[in-house]
């Protein structure tokens, strides 16, 4: 696709209206989908020692077990230095609230979280 050297919408050559309705549709559909705007997203990194959950609605994330104990993340006990991330599901769906107790089962340790929403 050829979009010329223009600012505006003539002097684009024979196709250019037909090309700015199929990127302009492509773009409504990727907004729709929720693939498109980018702008709407939300990074959080949590730094914890005690019990919480990551809200419903997160997109991708991962949990780094920073301390010397293991920690219990989403119903499992996971050793100190290990991290779990979780990924982009490719329909958009996000994942539901995920429970954590770095409190537990040993001493305590801490947890490191980054999420997306």
């Amino acid at each position: 696709m050829s979009w010329g050297q223009s600012t505006n919408n003539g002097k684009k050559g024979k196709n250019h209206q037909w090309q700015f309705a199929v990127v302009s549709l492509l773009g409504k559909i990727l907004n729709a989908i929720g693939g498109g705007n980018s702008g709407n997203r939300t990074h959080n990194t949590v730094s914890t020692v005690v019990a919480g959950n990551i809200p419903a609605g997160t997109l991708r994330g991962s949990v780094l077990n920073f301390g010397d104990e293991e920690g219990t993340w989403n119903g499992i006990d996971i050793p100190a230095g290990v991290t779990i991330p979780w990924g982009y599901i490719s329909n958009s769906d996000p994942y539901q609230i995920i429970n954590y107790d770095p409190t537990g089962p040993g001493a305590g340790t801490t947890f490191i979280i980054e999420y997306t929403t």
